[in-house]
């Protein structure tokens, strides 16, 4: 019976990132060719001001979670009363977070000295109420790694949402192309998804179910709030150091630059939490689905780190356009940064998922502090290449703490996970640098970058057959 129930959640947990890492190709292929386009029309500054907006949201956004999600995923059993009382709790938070916002605005709008800030944050923050009504269905679909139903409305959100944004940014909306692009995405998302599970919104409040929810939740909350405040604080102060057009560059930068680590980030956790969930009760399996998943993730996240950096000269000026060439030196220190970013992509689902949630708070409290100390000094001295600086440095350390500690808890000697990264680490460094011999054999331009991406992942499958004599597809036949 127990290995029935092993190989059954095996196949939801492959079938699962079957489903997911379908989308996030989805997503790596539809987003970045509507983010070029949108690029190509829109200002620096237009980014900037949207930048300043959604530090607001983003923070409220944690908030908005609460750890709910988190807490609800995690029980054993979710029922009627569990639900209204989950609920209720967002229901009630979203309000709340809606009225602080529509207060705060203008006074964060009158920081920058841009009226327009403040109407943005007011309507971004409508989203709290839209995500209320279809929180329960998400939770339902996750429980049950049924992430074939999550996909859809996600996928036709994106398709709406950057479709739209393109077109209001051709008619001359500016920056409000950004801001309705990002809502009329939201709310088609809500819709199909709430006619797929089509989950009764239940209301109610029991006082046992609340307190159990805070428990868990608090630390999870906590440990959101500050990767809010740390993901945030280096864009408040670029755009009152800097000014808003700086932002805007930084923001490009770190967009790209974490463009590997937003995909795998969107992907792991949300397939890992559920699934490390249900082996709580045994660190083998943990440590083996996790020493898997590192192996796999690593082949990706190397590749395309060192890839982006080896071309990022042609993809700046050739894709993007001369006028971001300022992001370009901010862009090669922020790739270092999602690197690291995407080899942690799955320790947080393992600390959740083992009741530790203070570690994953105690590791972003870290990360703050040190980049609280280290980021006015490193504006001041080195402009945005110092930002970037100290916000990878600072991510660096507290990556180290949060790998010997994850090896202690699932108990793995931590020399062989850095065997695992290796392999992928020396083929992704020979590729990059036949990327570069190669650039000075031909001239920049758009079929260049085109053929170089070609080759550099020609290149890279060679080499990492070559140095892997051929094991590389033992493991990849394991994975089915």
């Amino acid at each position: 019976m127990m290995n029935y129930k092993n190989q059954s959640l095996k196949n939801k947990i492959l079938k699962g990132s079957g489903y997911l890492y379908g989308f996030q190709l989805f997503s790596i292929i539809i987003k970045p060719i509507f983010s070029i386009f949108i690029m190509r029309i829109l200002s620096p500054r237009d980014f900037g001001i949207v930048a300043i907006a959604t530090i607001i949201i983003a923070g409220m956004r944690k908030f908005e979670d609460f750890g709910i999600n988190a807490a609800l995923i995690k029980r054993q059993n979710i029922n009627n009363k569990v639900k209204a009382s989950g609920t209720t709790l967002k229901f009630i938070i979203s309000i709340i977070l809606i009225i602080i916002a529509f207060i705060i605005s203008p006074y964060w709008a009158k920081m920058y000295n841009i009226e327009s800030v403040s109407i943005i944050i007011r309507i971004l923050s409508l989203s709290f109420l839209l995500n209320s009504f279809i929180f329960l269905d998400r939770i339902i679909l996750i429980r049950g790694l049924d992430f074939k139903r999550q996909m859809i409305p996600d996928m036709i959100g994106i398709i709406v949402g950057s479709s739209l944004t393109l077109i209001f940014a051709l008619m001359g909306f500016k920056f409000w192309s950004i801001v309705y692009g990002q809502m009329l995405g939201a709310i088609s998302r809500a819709i199909m998804l709430k006619l797929f599970v089509k989950e009764k919104i239940r209301f109610g409040f029991n006082k046992k179910i609340v307190i159990s929810i805070f428990n868990f939740g608090i630390w999870v909350l906590l440990g959101s709030l500050m990767f809010w405040a740390y993901t945030t604080i280096d864009n408040a102060l670029i755009g009152k150091f800097l000014g808003i057009t700086a932002l805007g560059y930084y923001a490009i930068a770190y967009r790209w630059g974490n463009f590997t680590a937003d995909n795998i980030q969107g992907i792991l956790p949300k397939l890992l939490f559920p699934a490390f969930s249900l082996m709580r009760g045994d660190i083998k399996r943990i440590r083996r689905a996790f020493l898997k998943i590192s192996e796999l993730n690593s082949l990706i996240v190397f590749p395309m780190t060192f890839g982006l950096i080896s071309v990022a000269d042609y993809f700046i000026l050739v894709v993007l356009g001369e006028k971001w060439y300022p992001a370009y030196y901010p862009l090669l220190i922020l790739c270092i940064y999602g690197l690291l970013r995407s080899l942690q992509a799955s320790a947080g689902s393992i600390f959740l998922a083992l009741d530790k949630p203070k570690i994953n708070a105690f590791i972003t409290g870290l990360t703050l502090s040190l980049m609280l100390v280290s980021l006015y000094p490193a504006i001041k001295w080195y402009g945005l290449v110092g930002v970037s600086i100290a916000v990878t440095i600072s991510f660096l350390i507290s990556f180290v703490v949060q790998l010997i500690t994850l090896c202690k808890l699932i108990q793995l000697n931590i020399f062989t996970l850095l065997k695992i990264w290796v392999l992928p680490l020396i083929a992704s460094a020979l590729m990059a640098l036949l990327i570069l011999v190669l650039k000075t054999k031909i001239d920049m331009s758009l079929g260049s970058f085109t053929l170089l991406i070609i080759l550099g992942l020609t290149s890279y499958i060679i080499f990492i057959f070559i140095i892997s004599k051929g094991k590389i597809l033992s493991f990849i036949k394991s994975l089915s």
